[in-house]
């Protein structure tokens, strides 16, 4: 049986609210051999727990350690309901069984229950959740099936809750220092019609994921590692690129006044970088939401709702804000087209 404490930072020889990079530094050194940094994430692999994934908040800093400690081999597209049901009691009593062994350690939890249960947490993927609060950090046992057809997993995760110490988290907030300049071809070394594969050599170190039409690579951008993903015209080459500066998680399980809460917190930070922007490029060649003239086609708007633009010589600098439905993350991001 597996501890939740064992993913913990402090487990870790780490601290909440590192830096990817901090972070990589050290466990390096503690765990040779058994680190990966793929893109914002880093991965560890222990022989105590399966594999560890550890996530940053949108300035870079560790928030978040979980573990999936057993999920079910396939999806249920062709499973009959009693199938479903039947794999469904067989992970549920192992989730169970992981909670009274971490509750014969941790003591009793804060909370065990369901989405229909006062104190159900917010910001967290699961359908059953424990959890324990201590001082600075929750400790959470999960077991989620949001979709019949989804795999059902059983997963530990640790969140950071409280302040971080003042010496692990700069005052500057990363994401309002990216500018959109930053990933034009020129600051990138490429120049508009670049070729996939002229791309591929100039990062082929830094590839994250390809496909046809496009690569995603992990670039060092104001201090942080940040996922630059590149599109191609078959014909025309490089035509777009584009970095999300910050995105929310899923919403599967959240009321709409959360949803309108996370729009409101990711506006503030669109708005500042709106602002930014205008003092080094100048009044922006638009502004606005799909309802107005100037909004520019899926092409260039993408899932982005509302976006504003400057048309340069360089290409079109771009600074959006979206969703694409009630469910899926909020997100802030930059792009620059070839126009």
């Amino acid at each position: 049986m597996f501890l939740a404490t064992s993913i913990l930072p402090g487990t870790l020889g780490i601290e909440w609210g590192m830096s990817r990079e901090q972070c990589l530094s050290l466990l390096r050194e503690t765990h040779k051999g058994q680190v990966k940094g793929e893109g914002s994430a880093i991965f560890l692999v222990k022989k105590d727990v399966p594999m560890i994934e550890l996530l940053f908040d949108s300035q870079g800093r560790l928030a978040n350690t979980n573990s999936v400690l057993c999920q079910s081999r396939h999806w249920f597209v062709d499973y009959d309901p009693k199938g479903v049901v039947s794999t469904w009691e067989e992970y549920l009593d192992y989730y169970q069984r992981i909670v009274m062994h971490n509750t014969e350690v941790l003591g009793p939890p804060d909370f065990s229950g369901d989405h229909t249960v006062e104190g159900f947490p917010e910001r967290v993927d699961a359908t059953i959740v424990t959890y324990w609060d201590h001082p600075g950090e929750r400790i959470l046992i999960g077991i989620d099936h949001l979709e019949q057809r989804m795999p059902i997993v059983v997963r530990l995760i640790c969140q950071r809750t409280g302040q971080i110490k003042e010496s692990v988290y700069p005052e500057e907030q990363r994401e309002v220092s990216l500018r959109v300049t930053h990933i034009e071809p020129g600051a990138l070394g490429l120049k508009w019609g670049d070729s996939r594969e002229q791309c591929l050599a100039v990062f082929g170190d830094s590839l994250l994921r390809k496909a046809p039409s496009m690569i995603c690579v992990s670039l060092a951008l104001q201090g942080g590692a940040s996922e630059v993903g590149l599109w191609f015209d078959e014909q025309e080459g490089l035509e777009h690129i584009e970095v999300t500066v910050i995105e929310s998680q899923w919403f599967w399980h959240y009321s709409i006044d959360a949803v309108l809460a996370m729009h409101e917190e990711y506006r503030a930070t669109y708005e500042t970088l709106v602002e930014l922007h205008s003092e080094s490029l100048g009044p922006p060649d638009f502004s606005g939401d799909y309802t107005e003239e100037g909004f520019p086609g899926p092409k260039y708007a993408g899932q982005a709702s509302e976006l504003t633009y400057w048309n340069r010589p360089e290409g079109r600098m771009q600074i959006g804000i979206g969703q694409e439905d009630r469910e899926t993350p909020v997100f802030v991001n930059l792009a620059c087209y070839h126009v």
